[in-house]
């Protein structure tokens, strides 16, 4: 096919800056949720505990190769740093310039998976055909076999979709906005029906996919990690409530495997992230939300802990306060696997009401059985107690 490159005199390490700085706000940073052993015969492979990530000063995630094949872009949508009306840097890779890129940084060890989204060149088809070329090439020409996460291109021809579900670990459509009526006030050009469409050709394409592993054990897998999607929040008035709500029915009626949204953070302000103590700070967006939301979310997260039904109260301390948040993921083929393992979570947060705040993050993996987040919770607590000195962080200190 022909390929129609923008900055075509460009080097190609100025198009990865443009192009990895443009895919930023794409987000992609999770658990692969598939296990595949290297076969002796190609590079790379997946486990299922997902890939490790790390996080660079702009917020990017670094362990897997994350770009635009494109940041040309047809459409408009007021809320998008590459809408075709933006007055910013342009380029394209080729297939085969994203491949090079993918093995090169493969093989020092930089990155352990592709994550390929774009924006829409020519037209939907069209775009999807380029981003099937690079997959295509990556698996059959380079003979990768790591972990490849790729955008669903809402509006492309179905056949498109499905040959690239073949060669895909994972898919995401991106819902843009909670509803149709912020849809079509910031991106006109868009419909929701448009990107519902190919969410349940992947859900159903998985669907049969399971049966025909089930009648012939070496058929092609299609999109074994399921697929997941991204909500812009913030952008349009939906209360939270509407947006758990459309959160939770596309679990319900398209078996995703997770919906990404924006957090809650300083009274509505987003900060700019930095991995060091001497970074810049400051913000990086301000009033994504009202002072009013963000803190009724953390009175939420302070009886999370405080409440004695709350999922971690075995955290709440007398000497002080502690917002909390408990989950639980599991890693399985499919709902309904019994055998998948879990990971544990617990978000702890302290500070308010002391000069030294502290926030605590910490995952176990396989804790099925052992109580699920609950195994986390005291593990995480010691490290609050001793840094705050309570009795328990002293007996535990001279321990």
């Amino acid at each position: 096919m022909e390929y129609l490159v923008t900055g075509g005199e460009m080097s190609l390490e100025d198009k990865l800056q443009v192009l990895t700085d443009a895919a930023k706000y794409d987000v992609a940073c999770t658990s692969s949720g598939v296990e595949r052993k290297g076969d002796g015969k190609r590079i790379g492979n997946c486990v299922a505990a997902g890939i490790c990530h790390s996080f660079s000063g702009d917020g990017r995630c670094i362990s897997l190769l994350k770009i635009l094949l494109t940041n040309e872009c047809i459409y408009d949508c007021k809320y998008c740093r590459n809408r075709n009306s933006n007055d910013i840097p342009r380029a394209t890779f080729t297939p085969d310039e994203i491949c090079t890129l993918t093995m090169e940084f493969y093989r020092r060890n930089y990155i352990e998976g592709l994550f390929l989204s774009s924006g829409i060149l020519q037209n939907p088809t069209f775009t999807m055909e380029l981003i099937f070329r690079t997959v295509w090439l990556l698996r059959n020409k380079y003979r990768f076999n790591g972990y490849v996460h790729v955008k669903t291109i809402p509006g492309a021809a179905p056949e498109m979709i499905e040959q690239t579900g073949f060669l895909a670990d994972r898919m995401s459509v991106n819902l843009e906005l909670p509803t149709a009526e912020g849809l079509h006030t910031l991106a006109p050009n868009k419909h929701r029906k448009s990107i519902l469409t190919p969410m349940r050709q992947v859900q159903n394409g998985i669907r049969n996919n399971r049966n025909d592993l089930v009648l012939y054990r070496n058929a092609p897998k299609f999109v074994a990690g399921g697929q997941s999607t991204q909500m812009i929040i913030g952008a349009t008035p939906e209360s939270d409530y509407q947006i758990i709500n459309v959160a939770e029915s596309l679990y319900r009626k398209f078996d995703l495997k997770r919906v990404f949204y924006s957090a809650f953070v300083n009274e509505g302000d987003m900060v700019k992230p930095y991995l060091t103590g001497d970074g810049a700070g400051g913000f990086w967006k301000e009033d994504v939300f009202t002072p009013e939301a963000a803190q009724k979310v953390l009175d939420g997260l302070y009886q999370v802990v405080e409440d004695p039904e709350g999922t971690a109260h075995e955290a709440y301390r007398s000497e002080y306060r502690l917002a909390g948040k408990t989950g639980t993921a599991e890693i399985k083929d499919s709902k309904e696997d019994t055998d998948g393992t879990e990971l544990g979570w617990f978000v702890g947060m302290s500070g308010e009401d002391t000069e030294k705040p502290l926030l605590i993050v910490m995952m176990i993996e396989d804790v099925k059985g052992r109580g699920g987040s609950h195994y986390v919770i005291p593990k995480a607590m010691k490290g609050f107690d001793v840094y705050n000195k309570t009795d328990e962080g002293e007996a535990e200190h001279e321990g």
